[in-house]
């Protein structure tokens, strides 16, 4: 039974779509973080770091972060821990409301995984568009697609203060990632409501979940998941 194939184009596009901040200043040294846990007792914890310029034109940008997976083994009765690291560099157009950046890297897949979910090794490449406005309003739209593993990973998010003075930011995201032809294609798609909290001016977490659709008559479950960023101080 397919209970959640994650592939290294996730381990990219979710480190910067993480990444993903609402000020020209972040594109400095960026930290970032996230954890998510799904159906059926599956889990990720994904830590990176983001470098950039911090200046409006074109930049270089660059990206490196560390995945671990925790699933389900392939006879059901227990649980394995597989892990990945990916490093990307590219550039950066940014004006003083938004950003679109081209990045290409590689994946770095755990050895002697029999049956990997994590999925092969590959090249990847990512276009992502972050625009942050005034402050007041984010939209971020993200794609990476890995050529060794035939996946994909793409994030539509927005959201809006609820008060101009508020911390608190509320709005939604759709998540469909997928790879494979025929009677071996996956494709899941999660979508639900997002939640921003600037707990001090330099540290943001985003708190979203809702429900994962999958094809080929699987079962839907749902998700959950917390992100962080710091941002670089003025």
């Amino acid at each position: 039974m397919f209970l959640f194939r994650l592939r290294p184009a996730m381990l990219v596009g979710l480190a910067l779509a993480t990444a993903g901040v609402t000020d020209l200043r972040a594109q400095q040294i960026v930290p970032y973080g996230a954890v998510e846990a799904s159906g059926f007792g599956n889990g990720v914890a994904l830590i990176g770091l983001g470098i950039g310029t911090g200046r409006a034109g074109w930049g270089p940008v660059a990206n490196v972060s560390a995945l671990a997976v925790r699933i389900r083994d392939a006879a059901g009765d227990g649980f394995r821990t597989e892990t990945a690291l990916s490093a990307a560099i590219g550039v950066r157009y940014a004006s003083m409301t938004a950003a679109t950046s081209i990045l290409g890297g590689y994946t770095f897949v755990e050895e002697g995984v029999s049956g990997s979910q994590v999925g092969g090794r590959g090249a990847t490449a990512t276009v992502q568009h972050d625009y942050w406005g005034t402050g007041e309003r984010m939209a971020q739209l993200i794609g990476t697609y890995n050529f060794g593993a035939e996946y994909l990973w793409s994030r539509a998010k927005a959201t809006q203060k609820l008060s101009p003075i508020s911390p608190l930011s509320a709005g939604g995201e759709l998540i469909v990632q997928g790879g494979g032809s025929g009677s071996n294609d996956s494709w899941v798609a999660q979508f639900g409501p997002v939640l921003q909290f600037f707990a001090t001016e330099r540290l943001r977490f985003d708190l979203s979940g809702g429900v994962a659709l999958r094809n080929r008559d699987q079962p839907a479950s749902g998700y959950a998941r917390l992100e962080f960023v710091l941002i670089p101080a003025r």
